[in-house]
Parts: structure tokens; C-alpha cells; sequence
């Protein structure tokens, strides 16, 4: 994802690189679910194993879709003002997934356990597994999802700045150094573009100019 945000048009050996490693490790995880899957009979760590690897899989996937879009970015005449959300679909849609298959994984590993010989080092495994990669993985998407939800919200209650405004501002955006051409207001009035201002507000609540609050809190 890095690599795709300093894409600058031309693909440089370090891109190419980074691009081998990611093509390696799509292959590799897939190539050894196959051949762990002729050498084994199924069981429960086996099953761990191989939504490991497909887990690994999605997230490369992942990233080279981000990467795609960077660099279809730049080589578009337009830019593309929704790339910061079809980046968190992405993340969102491999976080969703790593989820699923922790619950499936926890699920299938919890019932084998108790249908076979139950020991307190498998009972332990599953413990830690329940609550970093169910619980907490959980609770951190749903904390996201609200941060981003309340920007949004947050968002959409400020005004449009009007086109005198924009005129007699003359001005850029403190945050990208780009063109006001479009600009939400804030309270204590001062102009920002809005995508530029929603991924602020990801982050803190105080304007990047003179740190009051954007908005009062919901």
C-alpha cells in the first residue's frame, strides 16, 4: 500500500521487487495447502494451517488490488475522489474475512477438542485464539467502523462553502496544498476540502489550523 501511495508513474526496481515477493507469496501458501492436504489426514491443526495460508493469501490479494488502484490513479486524467473509500472496502472486506475464518477456525478446533482427547495445552491454544484473533479482532473493526461513521456524520453537518467565498478566500487547502475548488466550512471558519477534512477527522477532532474543536463531540 506504501509503494502504491508514492507511485509516481514509473515502475522502479524497488515496485518490482515488492511485486515478485507478493506473486511468491500468493503461489507458495497455495502450493502448500495441496501438498500438506496429500500428506495429511485431516484434523484440526491441519485445518489451522490451511486457513493460515488462506488467510495470508486474501491480505496479498488485498494489497495488490490497493496497489492496482494508486497506480491506475495516477495514470487516470481524472483523479479519483472515492479512492480513500474503496481502499477501506478493501481493508474492510480482508478484515471481514480474517474474521470469519478465526469464528470458523475457533468453531471446528473447539468441537474437535471436546469429541477427541481433551488436554489443557489444546484448551489454552483455543483460549488465545478466541480472544486475539475473535474478540479482539472484533472489537477493533466495530471501533473503526464508529470512528469512520461518526466522521462521515460529523462531515455532512458542516456547510458548503459558497463560490464568493472561494473567490475571496484565494486560497489552498492546509492539508493537501491543493486548489480550494470545492471546501466545507468549519465552525470556527476555516475552509478545507472534504475528503481532506474526513480523513482528518479519522484521526483527531481539533482543526488543523488553530485546534479547536470541529465539532462538538456526538
Amino acid at each position: 500500500m506504501s509503494l502504491g501511495a508514492t507511485y509516481t508513474g514509473v515502475v522502479s526496481g524497488k515496485h518490482l521487487r515488492t511485486l515478485a515477493v507478493c506473486a511468491l507469496i500468493l503461489v507458495l501458501p497455495g502450493y502448500m495447502i495441496i501438498v500438506l492436504c496429500q500428506m495429511f489426514s485431516f484434523d484440526a491443526w491441519l485445518f489451522v494451517i490451511i486457513s493460515s495460508n488462506l488467510v495470508t493469501i486474501v491480505q496479498v490479494m488485498g494489497s495488490l488490488i490497493i496497489y492496482a488502484l494508486f497506480v491506475s490513479n495516477v495514470h487516470s486524467e481524472s483523479q479519483v475522489n472515492d479512492l480513500d473509500d474503496y481502499v477501506y472496502y478493501i481493508n474492510a472486506g480482508s478484515k471481514v474475512f480474517e474474521f470469519l475464518v478465526a469464528v470458523v477456525v475457533l468453531g471446528y478446533t473447539a468441537w474437535a477438542t471436546l469429541n477427541g482427547d481433551w488436554n489443557y495445552i489444546g484448551a489454552m491454544v483455543i483460549s488465545m485464539h478466541a480472544y486475539f484473533n475473535v474478540y479482539k479482532r472484533a472489537q477493533e473493526g466495530w471501533n473503526n467502523f464508529l470512528l469512520r461513521r461518526s466522521a462521515v456524520k460529523r462531515l455532512n453537518s458542516l456547510q458548503w462553502a459558497t463560490e464568493d467565498q472561494l473567490q475571496q478566500l484565494n486560497d489552498v487547502c492546509c492539508i493537501c496544498y491543493e486548489a480550494l475548488d470545492r471546501a466545507k466550512v468549519t465552525k470556527c471558519s476555516h475552509y478545507f476540502h472534504s475528503l481532506c477534512l474526513r480523513k482528518w477527522l479519522y484521526v483527531q477532532d481539533k482543526c488543523p489550523m488553530c485546534h479547536a474543536d470541529i465539532l462538538p463531540q456526538d
